[in-house]
């Protein structure tokens, strides 16, 4: 059997980076890029090639809207992008780095791994570290809904503590207050 060639230090990293070795399952065909993910989810067809540390990502994909997961935000912080198949991806959840929800952005390749570069273009110009007084998934899920309403997007895993994208057109415990629901909003800093 010949030799299989090698994955480009880009998939290398993302596979030891403890976020994509859970879920590749096996290689469905050959090249190496395209794998079968665990829960339905299909990283195959991405194709991200960098020789050099700063150099562009060139983003090969024919398939838009393909995630990838494992993409350096800031200080070591990963998560999920979509590829946007122009060279562009947006960022696909509410990142503690300097960064917001739907930014669209371009990624280099530093240390073998994709890093968010620049921001080309930003959907939400504020974001908010969100503390519930009341830590319920009931509670969180009326004010999701209420902050869904404006066109905002929250996310949080940690009981009693969220992130908000928004736009700024109107104050975050305004709209808690209105359901109900008292907060205290931390303003975050962005690029």
């Amino acid at each position: 059997m010949p030799d299989q060639p090698q994955p480009p230090a880009l998939v290398v990293a993302a596979r030891e980076s403890g976020l994509i070795d859970q879920l590749v399952r096996r290689v469905v065909e050959t090249p190496w890029w395209k794998t079968a993910l665990a829960g339905g989810a299909v990283l195959g067809g991405m194709v991200l090639a960098a020789s050099r540390i700063g150099k562009r990502v060139d983003v090969l994909s024919t398939n838009p809207g393909e995630m990838l997961s494992g993409v350096v935000y800031e200080d070591g912080e990963t998560g999920w992008v979509e590829d946007l198949g122009d060279g562009t991806f947006r960022i696909a959840n509410v990142p503690m780095a300097p960064i917001n929800m739907d930014d669209v952005v371009t990624l280099v390749e530093v240390g073998g791994r994709p890093t968010v570069d620049k921001v080309v273009r930003r959907v939400f110009t504020k974001k908010a570290g969100i503390h519930l007084e009341d830590a319920s998934e009931k509670a969180f899920r009326r004010l999701a809904r209420a902050f869904r309403k404006k066109g905002w997007k929250l996310e949080g895993s940690t009981p009693g503590f969220a992130l908000l994208a928004h736009d700024g057109s109107e104050r975050p415990e305004r709209v808690a207050r209105g359901i109900g629901v008292e907060i205290t909003v931390e303003p975050l800093r962005l690029r």
